[in-house]
């Protein structure tokens, strides 16, 4: 591997943990805080659309970097997820555009399927589970393209992005210090 592929592997694990790290926080904080006033929690919520935009977009990009630019063949969990985050990307823009808040419960539906699917993914990787639905001449969903600190892999990435991609579409919808609930 070269060493520009590994700095790039090293920067894209590093921006996963720390997304991953911070918006399980901030749901931390949004659980707990529903109902009282938060200027983190307002911040988010009046710029989620475009967090998510961004994050979606960045993840796009960096997926299609791994499989176009550096040839890493996606399994077909990584197809299934790439169904449900680009989308995200169009739609969030859209959004910006006609500033339309309506598009939050279809970008909360897809990041949330995208969820279930990165850590169903994150599952069969880490724990070696041959019941991947990934078939025996294609590429397997265990396949180690990137490991970082041991334990950060492409799974991992794409769990970190719909993570932060649901939780300020999440805190957006249901985030309201005068109503609990806010539907």
């Amino acid at each position: 591997m070269s060493p520009s592929v590994e700095i790039f592997n090293l920067i894209t694990a590093i921006g996963a943990l720390a997304l991953f790290i911070v918006w399980v926080i901030v749901f931390v904080i949004f659980i707990f805080n529903r109902t009282r006033e938060n200027s983190l929690l307002d911040f988010i919520s009046k710029y989620a659309i475009l967090i998510a935009f961004g994050h979606a977009l960045i993840a796009m990009i960096i997926s299609l970097i791994y499989s176009v630019v550096l040839g890493y063949a996606p399994c077909d969990l990584c197809w299934y997820q790439r169904a449900f985050l680009y989308p995200l990307v169009f739609i969030m823009g859209y959004a910006l555009i006609k500033k339309d808040h309506s598009v939050l419960e279809y970008g909360i539906i897809l990041s949330s399927i995208g969820v279930l699917i990165a850590l169903f993914h994150n599952y069969i990787y880490y724990f070696n589970i041959s019941a991947a639905p990934c078939p025996a001449n294609g590429v397997s969903c265990t396949l180690h393209y990137v490991s970082v600190f041991g334990f950060i892999s492409i799974p991992f990435m794409a769990l970190a992005a719909f993570i932060s991609i649901l939780v300020p579409l999440l805190i957006a919808r249901f985030y309201s210090p005068s109503n609990i609930f806010k539907i």
